[in-house]
């Protein structure tokens, strides 16, 4: 397995649970802030529009996160919640979310915009048609959550090697050494394309996080996660290692981004 970013290592870990031997290669300590992997925090969310399969992989992905959690004696996820803002001039995704879910059997509700002003300490509600809050939505700490899945994958007899494997053809080249298996899974995430290049084609895309210092009522948990889905942007609350409050939003992280800053001034109008 060359990466242990989060696919790779859950990958390794369901292996070695298997019974599989694994040697896990990692160019990198695991858990570099150059990997994909790892942010202060990512959003779990159940919602995709009329994308089924989405749906339900979130919702698997939400069992295994819990079931490592509970695995592993770590916290990895807190469970917030997760509000969408369904604006007045259409709010299409939204109703096909609420539909899949509730067939799903998420737990999920529509609340008018009166009803959501509960759930935040501000919020400017006068361009909404209503808001999606998703219950079985929450906060993942990907640093802690990866650790969980290499001390769980390491304890069940997976190897892991520190160094950066290229492709040589059946093998993986590692320095001097060539490593041989059964079956060789390159989970390289955006080093893939230099090392396969007549296989993949990667392309650039630009998300910005802005992080805004709020007040004590914004901390989470107590408010939820929040998204506005036609201006590709998503926001949580956080607290770091000395207890202040900030809020992250995050532009671009969604299908179909346009201009509208609305959605960054609904997350908060106090101090940036």
């Amino acid at each position: 397995m060359v990466g242990a970013g989060v696919l790779g290592a859950a990958l390794a870990r369901a292996l070695a649970r298997a019974g599989a031997g694994v040697t896990l290669v990692e160019q990198h300590m695991p858990g570099d802030l150059r990997a994909a992997s790892v942010a202060r925090s990512r959003i779990l969310r159940a919602a995709h529009g009329a994308e089924v399969a989405e749906t339900r992989s979130a919702r698997e992905a939400r069992r295994l996160w819990l079931e490592l959690e509970h695995d592993t004696d770590t916290d990895i996820y807190s469970e917030v919640g997760m509000a969408w803002f369904a604006p007045a001039r259409g709010a299409a995704w939204e109703v096909e979310s609420r539909r899949v879910l509730e067939t799903e059997g998420a737990p999920v509700e529509a609340l008018s915009p009166h009803e959501a002003g509960r759930l935040f300490p501000e919020l400017a509600a006068d361009d909404l048609d209503h808001i999606l809050l998703e219950r079985q939505a929450g906060l993942l700490r990907p640093r802690a959550a990866l650790r969980a899945l290499l001390a769980d994958a390491t304890r069940h007899g997976a190897e892991l090697v520190r160094g950066r494997a290229t492709p040589a053809g059946a093998e993986a080249e590692l320095g001097s050494r060539l490593l041989g298996a059964d079956r060789i899974v390159w989970a390289c995430g955006a080093w893939t394309p230099a090392l396969f290049p007549e296989l993949v084609h990667g392309a650039v895309i630009q998300q910005d996080v802005l992080y805004l210092d709020v007040p004590q009522a914004w901390a989470t948990p107590g408010v939820p996660a929040w998204g506005a889905y036609t201006e590709a942007a998503t926001g949580e609350t956080m607290r770091n290692v000395r207890g202040d409050t900030s809020r992250a939003v995050s532009r671009g992280s969604l299908p179909r981004a346009d201009a509208r800053s609305s959605a960054v001034r609904r997350s908060s109008s106090s101090r940036a």
